[in-house]
């Protein structure tokens, strides 16, 4: 109004005090808006994997999303890592990035496929406990069984197995045959296994088949587990020869101060030393024989024959008369004449006609 005084603002005034303050503010949530962008792409991101199940095309995220590729790494990286409430009962994140073809997509992990991942986990671990329940005296014992209590103690393992834990001994057995009872044997594995891993010698009382002990100064190699029973494969100092014996005829061992030189692949492997034995026992100076025989035309028989591995050079032949034939080149005669012998009249022997004799 013409001829009117100026008013000039009253800096007093509460309201306009207020202005700079909600002018900080304003830019504080300036600069927070990407975080919010963020959060609402982590939203949406989650959204669509739900609502899609084959995923979400890496592609088409980033495009939709308006993010750069290093942008949505960081996203994805963000969901697995710090996302919680997305990890399946084995501590995996339940969030994944799949290639298919050319293209990448972002996707939920099969709940069926993690489910039966972590079923094999549990029943492999549970068969090892009945396999090795014959060291249940031993330091062997407390860890293969440990894992597998491990297992059950995890979060959520009680809801995620709850039929199999209260019947996994009947839902999986393990029934044992001809294994050696190594209950009070359990200081001598103990003592095998410290020798071998820290390479040191080892003085035992062998007692031998014919009930003769004696004591050897030995180089431990490696401990053999065949059939149910142990034996060490050792050799004397100076002597590049291996030797067994049976774990459960050694009746007092003592570890000696200081190491050996451990020997060699080219010198020592257990797959070298029984690469041609039968059975668990190699006879070192034995020939190897090539052993032919016939088996009789009868349905089981020759399933029995043929669906198990009894050596690594097997072969079998079907003949014109149903009967099945068998060869293999093997040492160990006694043990071949052995296994032989088992099957009566079900058998004929080829070659080496003096086997049983």
């Amino acid at each position: 109004m013409p001829g009117a005084q100026q008013t000039r603002p009253d800096k007093s005034n509460k309201a306009f005090a207020f202005r700079p303050a909600a002018a900080r503010t304003l830019r504080r949530v300036r600069r927070t808006r990407p975080d919010e962008s963020a959060t609402l792409n982590y939203a949406r991101i989650i959204y669509e994997l739900l609502t899609r199940p084959n995923g979400w095309r890496v592609r088409d995220l980033i495009a939709e999303l308006q993010i750069k590729d290093r942008t949505y790494r960081h996203y994805r990286q963000v969901l697995q890592e710090r996302f919680a409430s997305m990890r399946n009962a084995d501590g995996e994140s339940m969030i994944i990035e799949v290639k298919r073809g050319e293209e990448k997509y972002l996707c939920f992990r099969d709940p069926s496929q993690a489910g039966e991942t972590r079923y094999a986990h549990l029943v492999a671990l549970y068969l090892a406990t009945q396999l090795f329940e014959f060291v249940k005296d031993t330091s062997l014992w407390p860890t293969i069984h440990g894992i597998f209590e491990e297992m059950r103690r995890r979060p959520g393992a009680a809801s995620v197995f709850s039929h199999v834990f209260p019947n996994i001994n009947r839902l999986f057995y393990y029934q044992p045959f001809g294994t050696k009872d190594y209950s009070h044997h359990g200081t001598t594995i103990d003592a095998l296994i410290r020798a071998l891993i820290n390479r040191q010698k080892i003085q035992l009382v062998y007692r031998n088949p014919d009930g003769v002990a004696k004591e050897h100064l030995l180089e431990p190699l490696s401990l053999l587990l065949y059939n149910g029973a142990f034996n060490l494969v050792a050799r004397y100092s100076g002597d590049k020869r291996q030797y067994q014996f049976a774990v459960d005829r050694i009746s007092e061992i003592h570890l000696l101060p200081g190491t050996f030189q451990y020997p060699s692949e080219k010198e020592f492997t257990p797959a070298k030393l029984y690469e041609n034995a039968f059975g668990g026992f190699v006879e070192p100076r034995g020939p190897v024989m090539k052993i032919d025989l016939i088996f009789a035309a009868t349905p089981w028989l020759k399933q029995f024959v043929r669906e198990r591995l009894w050596h690594r050079s097997q072969t079998f032949e079907d003949l014109p008369d149903d009967r099945l034939r068998m060869r293999m080149q093997v040492k160990g005669k006694l043990a071949v004449a052995r296994w032989v012998r088992s099957f009566g009249r079900d058998v004929e022997l080829v070659s080496p006609p003096d086997l049983l004799s």
